[in-house]
């Protein structure tokens, strides 16, 4: 992978997952993904899933994202669909919104189920989002709300979010390339910045 090519020349995945908790590493575990594969910012396909925890939903997990045991009941374990995902996934970039939640699930997921683990290094939109503009707040739907985007479909499901995720990314994008930030090697390098950095928007 040539980090010096624009970001456009990549496929990107917006990835996103749901999940019966916080903590992959006590137990917790995902119970829906959904992924956009964009290229030159357009989705050239997609994959969502339910997927069966192997455990009751907590009550005060289920009024976040509405997902019960009702529905996932009958949906795939994720060891009987890691290899469809990982084919997904192949060689894109992944993308997410605060990516080092859902690369923890992920590969606690792909660990269990005795699959290779994601090493490559994901795209985390909200360190991008943190480096680029100043916003009170920098949860998903503050930063789409600044940039006047609207949700299509429920807040806390994964493919939502990992739509508003790229519509986000697409923003940012505009913005970054005004600033001479176009490789994938820019991207990286931006949202490795400490924290305490000025945006690029002030």
């Amino acid at each position: 992978m040539d980090l010096k090519q624009n970001i456009d020349d990549f496929d990107l995945v917006f990835l996103d997952v749901e999940t019966t908790g916080l903590d992959a590493a006590k137990g917790e575990a995902i119970c829906e993904i959904a992924a956009l594969k964009v290229k030159r910012g357009e989705v050239i396909d997609q994959f969502q899933t339910l997927v069966n925890p192997k455990k009751e939903m907590p009550q005060e997990v289920y009024r976040i994202h509405k997902i019960s045991d009702e529905e996932l009941r009958g949906a795939p374990f994720f060891e009987d669909i890691a290899e469809e995902l990982l084919s997904f996934l192949g060689n894109s970039v992944i993308c997410a919104y605060n990516a080092d939640f859902d690369m923890s699930f992920l590969n606690h997921e792909l660990m269990r189920a005795k699959r290779p683990l994601l090493q490559a290094k994901p795209l985390d939109i909200m360190r991008i989002a943190k480096k680029t503009v100043r916003i009170p707040r920098y949860n998903l739907i503050t930063v789409a709300t600044y940039f006047n985007i609207k949700a299509e479909g429920d807040l806390h499901r994964a493919l939502t979010d990992a739509n508003l995720t790229f519509k986000v990314f697409c923003s940012l994008k505009d913005i970054l390339k005004e600033k001479g930030i176009n490789s994938l090697e820019d991207y990286l390098s931006l949202q490795n910045k400490p924290n305490n950095s000025q945006p690029l928007i002030p």
